[in-house]
């Protein structure tokens, strides 16, 4: 089995293809694939029934891009197959995908719509992890942004916009989860340096079967350039909700952001956060603090790097359960031809609980490859 997925593994890394970008128009398709074995030391993301296994992931992948006068969509989709060496009653296959388009109604008018969809088994990303119920299952997670955005002068805009959203779990324990929000955000540029910011957000969040709650989220805030590649923004307002048992809060909101293009090969991030959050898994608010960053670094020619990193903190306020999690995650990509790269990368996750099943420690090592056709 395990000489198997190496001969695999190399007819792909070696036998490159020429790189295809498929144009009618302005229409352009890029497909790709990739091909990656990884380690994982907790495949159930539980630490009371913790598996490790070998894990062979293949992903057919494409990028559609086009560009009109008065219309644009970008459109990335993707398959994924994964195959466990001991334990392949985990073996599935999951898919994402995301839409943006946008188009030009005047001069000062235009129309966006965003999609975002996943169907998986585990959580993409640290910021999915938080919060959420451990454990290995499938769900089906769905938003949908539409927003339309009039420029009333040079300095001053607004936008009006209407998000979906809707989580379906494969566990009879867990209730299906639905968003509904409405709002709207408004630009002011005193100047080109500085840009002022006001946002207004009515949300109801609801479980089928099972109780809703409603949210009013006002914020103001000020976004400052203090070069043409390092911007610093802080946000701060009110949350007033009526949680899942009707009691009401008025509770503060702080968002804190600093992102910098260090030069032409570095760009970095940091991002800080003070909010309630009614997430998609339990009937209860967390009061939670978040600090997530990003750094990416093109260290050579050939070879890029990245690095996340995210801590997490919260307690609910129903039932007084505390939730952390720390996460960070490395990776490099190694232009081996023109159309290949050589991807590896290592993750780490810890989840630490005063619910006990809730905890769990994860390592993760892969090494792959990704080839343009």
């Amino acid at each position: 089995m395990h000489f198997n997925r190496v001969v695999l593994f190399l007819t792909v890394l070696f036998c490159p293809a020429a790189v295809f970008a498929y144009t009618a128009g302005n229409l352009e398709l890029k497909p790709y694939a990739t091909l990656t074995e990884a380690y994982d030391d907790n495949i159930t993301y539980t630490d009371h029934n913790r598996i490790n296994d070998f894990v062979t992931q293949s992903l057919l992948g494409l990028q559609a891009n086009y560009a009109g006068k008065t219309a644009s969509f970008s459109l990335l989709g993707a398959l994924r197959y994964d195959v466990f060496a001991e334990h392949r009653t985990f073996d599935n296959l999951s898919e994402d995908f995301s839409l943006n388009a946008k188009k030009e109604l005047s001069q000062h008018d235009s129309i966006s719509f965003a999609d975002t969809f996943l169907h998986a088994q585990e959580p993409r990303s640290f910021e999915d992890a938080f919060g959420r119920t451990s454990g290995r299952y499938s769900y089906y997670q769905n938003t949908a942004n539409t927003a339309y955005t009039h420029e009333l002068s040079q300095n001053l805009s607004f936008d009006l916009h209407d998000t979906y959203g809707a989580i379906i779990y494969s566990r009879n324990d867990i209730a299906d989860s639905y968003l509904d929000k409405v709002g709207t955000a408004w630009q002011y540029a005193y100047n080109p340096e500085t840009i002022a910011l006001f946002s207004y957000d009515y949300s109801l969040r609801f479980f089928d079967p099972g109780p809703s709650m409603s949210m009013h989220t006002a914020m103001a805030g000020v976004r400052r350039y203090l070069t043409n590649q390092l911007y610093i923004e802080g946000d701060g307002g009110v949350d007033s909700f009526i949680t899942y048992s009707k009691r009401s809060y008025t509770k503060p909101l702080f968002i804190f952001a600093l992102n910098d293009t260090l030069n032409g090969t570095t760009v970095a991030g940091i991002n800080f956060t003070r909010e309630y959050l009614p997430n998609g898994y339990y009937e209860d608010v967390l009061d939670s603090w978040r600090i997530s960053g990003n750094i990416q670094r093109q260290i050579f020619a050939r070879l890029a790097g990245n690095l996340n990193f995210f801590w997490g903190e919260g307690k609910y306020i129903t039932t007084g359960a505390k939730d952390e999690l720390t996460g960070a995650k490395i990776g490099f990509a190694y232009d081996l031809f023109p159309n290949t790269q050589l991807l590896t990368d290592y993750s780490y996750s810890r989840t630490r609980s005063t619910i006990v099943s809730h905890e769990y420690r994860r390592d993760s090592v892969r090494l792959g490859a990704k080839v343009a056709f």
